[in-house]
């Protein structure tokens, strides 16, 4: 019988490092073209296992595989159904053993993303795990490796400032509002959004899924503060009314495109002075929406900017030590392998004495007369503790056996001969 081998690991893919975002959008995957994907991986040869990891940043299959052409075989076949695009983009980012091994662990540290730290990835990684197993497209490799990734990526975040902060400019307008939010007693007033372009939405978003609120929008364009309000559950104020809402808001934000402030000094100073508290001004426009000399404070995106550089420069002092987390862990994944081929073995062992338990216990029952379920339970107690025994001391042994042939890991598909 040919032995059973761990296999190679393969990572076959597209990141920020290789492709534009034109292109990263065009090669991403969605789950149901995930699905499809690793319902064709069985036919390639050569492929025992598949993980598709499709984000913003990246598409990335990474791959157990029997030989060096299986990775190839594998970018065919997808490019079959993605186009010549794909085949020229996944075939620049192929990575074999360590490689691949470093860089899956790496991204899933947040170290690979346009947004250092990002603190999604680690998520999004069980998330495609997840896909893959239901698939039947995961076994005992890829199943180890995503296991070790999502470990050490939360000993980063819990031992380093990777994910310290806030570092997009949504999230750190949203950190400012939570930090400036004077709490009132009775309904609470509005954080006003003013504009309805990239900026406005991506800070709507932000807010929305931190609960902060209640969220209203403004904008010289009523569909597109419709649509933001439709978006993110909040509500709408008429552009005309730009100064009454203002005065009745907790927070107002504004990111419009304009050449010249969207509010005179003096507007600006009779909605300040509408309520108490005062709103809080965040003026995120380039060149200013607010005037400078209304003699109200304002928070002006260089204000946020700096903030967000002092979040980024504490992350990325914390780069070295995730590293050494990383090169920990790799060599962690290092000894797993070396100790399969045992717990090859003692796998073996189990269901050796499994298979032999069971024709001593039909004996037993029938020379005896005794219950099955009695001698079912002396027979393993007695068995059970001879073989622990046994199995423990190999394991302290440190003992390296050469592969055996066993049965594969159901979760696991076999590569066909496509």
């Amino acid at each position: 019988m040919k032995p059973s081998t761990p296999g190679t690991l393969a990572l076959v893919g597209a990141d920020i490092g290789s492709c534009a975002l034109a292109e990263r959008e065009r090669l991403a995957c969605s789950p149901e073209a995930t699905a499809a994907i690793l319902a064709r991986a069985r036919t390639v040869r050569g492929v025992r296992e598949a993980l598709v990891l499709s984000t913003c940043n990246r598409t990335e299959f990474y791959l157990v595989v029997d030989d060096r052409g299986a990775p190839e075989r594998w970018v065919d076949r997808v490019a079959e159904h993605r186009g010549e695009d794909a085949r020229r983009a996944f075939r620049k980012g192929t990575r074999l053993g360590d490689e691949a091994v470093r860089h899956l662990m790496r991204v899933a540290c947040g170290l690979e993303s346009r947004l250092l730290g990002d603190a999604h990835i680690a998520g999004q990684l069980r998330a495609a795990f997840t896909q893959a197993a239901a698939a039947g497209a995961v076994g005992p490799v890829l199943t180890q490796l995503a296991r070790q990734a999502t470990h050490v990526a939360r000993r980063a975040r819990r031992t380093t400032r990777i994910g310290y902060g806030a570092s997009s400019l949504g999230a750190a307008v949203t950190a400012l509002v939570r930090q400036h939010q004077v709490p009132v007693s009775g309904r609470p007033r509005p954080i006003l959004i003013v504009g309805a372009g990239a900026v406005a939405r991506d800070v709507s978003a932000h807010l929305a899924k931190a609960g902060c609120g209640p969220l209203q929008w403004t904008n010289r364009s009523a569909d597109g503060a419709r649509r933001l309000a439709d978006e993110f559950a909040g509500e709408t104020a008429a552009w005309a009314d730009l100064d009454s809402a203002a005065g009745r808001a907790a927070v107002v934000i504004t990111a419009v495109s304009a050449v010249e402030p969207i509010m005179s000094a003096e507007r600006l100073r009779r909605a300040a002075s509408a309520s108490h508290p005062r709103p809080v001004f965040i003026d995120l426009g380039v060149p200013r929406n607010l005037p400078s000399d209304a003699g109200t404070e304002i928070i002006t995106i260089d204000d946020v900017h700096a903030r967000r550089d002092h979040v980024l420069a504490l992350r990325q002092a914390a780069v070295p030590e995730v590293e050494s987390l990383v090169d920990e862990e790799l060599q962690a994944w290092h000894q797993w392998l070396a100790q399969r081929p045992l717990e090859q073995v003692i796998k073996a062992l189990f269901l050796e004495e499994r298979q032999r338990r069971t024709a001593l216990v039909t004996s037993l029952e029938e020379q005896t007369g005794l219950d099955r379920t009695a001698v079912e339970q002396l027979v393993r107690k007695t068995v059970r503790g001879l073989l622990h025994g046994h199995v423990s001391a190999l394991r302290r042994s440190g003992v390296l056996l050469p592969t055996m042939a066993m049965p594969r890991n159901r979760g696991a598909f076999q590569g066909g001969r496509g």
